[in-house]
């Protein structure tokens, strides 16, 4: 191959490379990243919360505006996502990946939710620790769920 041809197709290749990474990854959106990593920031500071008031259990009224703020955070994230992989046309392998971020997003905001339900379940009178006796673990638990989200987005990103 001679300088001339091999100068073409290394164009040519840097032209097509760019495109052809969108087709099989969708477009980072930092949105997503931003609101998986608040939701995130959020569980930690729940977690936290729970670990100063150890032994004594945390009444519910303490943590609840944190529990809606990583809610709220989710919920954007998800919707960002789910836009994002509705938005993608169904015979692109880019859809795969942006469809199971969109499904993340989901189990993110269903492990907070399901941790809220619980935790207020449990109630603040004296037997509450009895009913839910380690929010601990599940918090960890969808800190991580969550974290996953931030990590996998982040691979997008140029």
């Amino acid at each position: 191959m001679r300088n001339g041809n091999r100068l073409a197709v290394i164009g040519v290749v840097a032209i097509l490379t760019p495109g052809c990474a969108t087709f099989f990854q969708p477009a980072y959106k930092p949105l997503i990243f931003e609101k998986a990593v608040t939701a995130v920031n959020t569980l930690a500071k729940i977690q936290a919360s729970l670990e100063v008031s150890a032994p004594d259990y945390l009444p519910y009224d303490k943590v609840e505006p944190l529990f809606v703020e990583a809610i709220s955070s989710a919920i954007q994230a998800r919707i960002e996502a789910t836009a994002r992989a509705d938005a993608i046309a169904p015979n692109q392998p880019s859809k795969v990946p942006a469809r199971t971020i969109a499904t993340m997003t989901n189990t993110c905001l269903s492990s907070i939710k399901t941790i809220q339900i619980r935790y207020k379940a449990g109630g603040d009178g004296s037997n509450a620790a009895a009913r839910y006796p380690e929010p601990e673990g599940d918090v960890e638990a969808a800190i991580h769920t969550c974290q996953a989200v931030a990590k996998t987005e982040a691979l997008f990103k140029d």
